[in-house]
C-alpha cells in the first residue's frame, strides 16, 4: 500500500512502514486518544522531525489534531531561512504605521502558518511593551475567533527601551519598528465550507491595541483593525484505488 501511494504520488525519497507503531511509540508520537480496535488506532500525531547527519533530533513539531500540518514557509523561517514577506494591509496613522504581513497568500485546510504585524512608531514616539503595569495600555494583538481557526498566543519581541514616567517608573517600550507574530491553524475542509461557498477567500481578522506617547504627551489608546486576506485552495481529494480502500477499511491492530 505504501509503495502504491509513493508510485502514484511520484515520491522518490525513502518511506518507512511502521505497521506495529513501534517506531512512533519510541519517538513519543503515538496518538493515545484513538479508541483501540478502531480503524485509526495506531496512528501518530502529525509530526515534523529535524534530524542532523548523525541521527540526532534537533527539533520536533508535533500537532495535537490529526489534520494540522505546518506550512513550509513557516518551517523555513523557523530554521532561519529568509522568506519574502508580503504586505496584505497597511495603515499609516498619525503616530504609528501598521502593516499586516504574511509568508504566503495561498493556504489549504489544516495548514498551520505564521502571520505578522509590523508596528513602526514615528520619530520621537514610543508604544508600551507587554509587561507594563495596569496604568498603561501595552501593544496587544487579538485574533477574532472563528469555528475553523485555532490561534496560538502572539509572540512579542523584547522591548528596545524604557520610558521613565513622572513618578519615576521605568516602563518597557518600543521605539523602533517592531514585529508581532502569531501562528494560526485552519480546520478541516468541512469546517471551512462557508469560506468555499463564499468564493474561497479567507479573511483572518484581528485588533491591534496600543497607546502611543512622546516624552511629554500620551495620546488616547487606539484599537486598529488588522486583516489578512488569503486564497483558500481546495484539498487534494484523490483517493487510493478501490482494492486498497477496502483493505484500509479493515480494523488496524496497534
Amino acid at each position: 500500500m505504501l509503495r502504491e501511494f509513493a508510485d502514484r504520488r511520484r515520491i522518490t525519497y525513502p518511506m518507512l512502514s511502521d505497521s506495529d507503531s513501534s517506531i512512533i511509540r519510541s519517538f513519543g508520537l503515538f496518538n493515545e486518544t484513538i479508541e483501540p480496535g478502531t480503524r485509526d488506532y495506531g496512528i501518530p500525531h502529525p509530526t515534523l522531525l529535524f534530524v542532523d547527519r548523525t541521527g540526532r533530533v534537533l527539533r520536533k513539531y508535533m500537532e495535537e489534531r490529526y489534520y494540522h500540518r505546518r506550512a513550509l514557509a513557516t518551517i523555513l523561517v523557523d530554521d532561519g531561512i529568509a522568506v519574502p514577506l508580503q504586505t496584505v494591509g497597511q495603515a499609516d496613522h498619525e503616530h504609528v504605521a501598521v502593516r499586516a504581513l504574511t509568508l504566503q497568500r495561498e493556504v489549504y485546510p489544516g495548514n498551520r502558518f505564521a502571520l505578522m504585524v509590523d508596528v513602526e512608531p514615528k520619530p520621537g514616539v514610543h508604544v508600551y511593551a507587554p509587561g507594563t503595569g495596569p496604568d498603561y495600555r501595552p501593544l496587544t494583538l487579538r485574533i477574532k475567533a472563528t469555528p475553523y481557526l485555532t490561534t496560538d498566543d502572539p509572540v512579542y519581541p523584547m522591548p528596545d527601551g524604557t520610558w521613565t514616567s513622572p513618578l519615576d517608573e521605568r516602563v518597557p517600550v518600543y521605539t523602533r519598528p517592531t514585529r508581532v507574530r502569531v501562528e494560526v491553524a485552519l480546520g478541516t475542509r468541512q469546517e471551512l465550507k462557508p469560506v468555499y461557498d463564499a468564493g474561497g477567500m479567507l479573511e483572518v481578522t484581528g485588533i491591534l491595541s496600543f497607546q502611543a506617547c512622546s516624552e511629554t504627551v500620551c495620546w488616547a489608546p487606539e484599537d486598529i483593525p488588522v486583516t489578512w486576506t488569503l486564497a483558500l485552495l481546495p484539498p487534494d481529494l484523490e483517493r487510493s484505488p478501490e482494492p486498497l480502500r477496502r483493505e484500509q477499511s479493515l480494523p488496524r491492530s496497534g
